[in-house]
């Protein structure tokens, strides 16, 4: 730089016009050499910038997919496990006067922890329970409305592992004996077995049964009538019997 100085100012105290220019020739050729850096340098910032941009792009990539690959369940901030609503709950044992209240709160729980849909579906499980009396099979179940809203929000596997978990945890007495009395892990299964043992002969599944009385499947076709009426007879003796049961069931007390 101190060359380039003391060249400039020789050409500024040139005699003429002609040792100025013969003066300025190597500058000239110094700046010419400069520029030709300074664009290489600056090809090679842009180089790099670019490289680091794509770089980064792709980490931002990377994360995105990761987080995209975990499932609502790992995402929850707590399990059934360490729900404190399935801690407070009582144990269900033998007294089937209690179990529309546990029930309640067995749902409650686990609408809390998997999600809104979880409430959804376990509702109109307990009303197909109280039609079909009998453990649905897995089509059944997957033919149940809000089973979509279900397989959506996770592990379906997990989940119902975590219903056995609480089941086990919370039950004694005849309600421990059925949920021991199927395949460990299984909650859905095991939930089916203590709901419907239960609920057989208490005004959950006498109150549903009465609905179903009172307001029919309409008819479509004509020759569906006679089914109907069959159908509508039948359900009015099983009602007739268990009111009768429930009956005898409170005067013996």
């Amino acid at each position: 730089m101190t060359w380039m100085r003391e060249q400039i100012v020789a050409v500024r105290n040139a005699a003429n016009a002609e040792q100025a220019i013969q003066l300025g020739i190597p500058v000239q050729e110094t700046n010419t050499k400069l520029a030709e850096r300074l664009i290489m340098s600056v090809a090679a910032i842009e180089d790099r910038m670019a490289t680091l941009e794509g770089t980064t792009a792709q980490a931002f990539a990377t994360i995105e997919r990761t987080a995209a690959q975990k499932t609502p369940i790992e995402k929850k901030r707590k399990s059934l496990a360490e729900s404190k609503c399935v801690g407070n709950m009582k144990a269900l044992s033998s007294d089937k006067a209690e179990f529309k209240m546990w029930n309640e709160k067995f749902i409650n729980a686990i609408a809390q922890v998997l999600g809104t849909p979880w409430r959804v579906y376990m509702r109109n499980l307990n009303r197909q329970l109280d039609q079909s009396r009998t453990v649905l099979t897995d089509d059944e179940l997957n033919q149940i409305e809000g089973i979509t809203e279900i397989k959506e929000t996770g592990n379906c596997d997990e989940a119902s592992e975590g219903l056995y978990y609480v089941l086990v945890e919370k039950t004694e007495g005849d309600a421990a004996l059925r949920v021991n009395s199927g395949e460990p892990g299984q909650g859905i299964q095991a939930y089916m077995r203590v709901y419907l043992w239960f609920a057989g002969t208490t005004g959950m599944a006498l109150s549903e049964k009465s609905r179903m009385l009172m307001h029919p499947n309409p008819v479509k076709h004509e020759w569906e009538i006679v089914d109907a009426l069959e159908n509508g007879w039948n359900r009015s003796a099983h009602y007739e019997h268990m009111e009768k049961s429930i009956n005898s069931a409170q005067c013996s007390r």
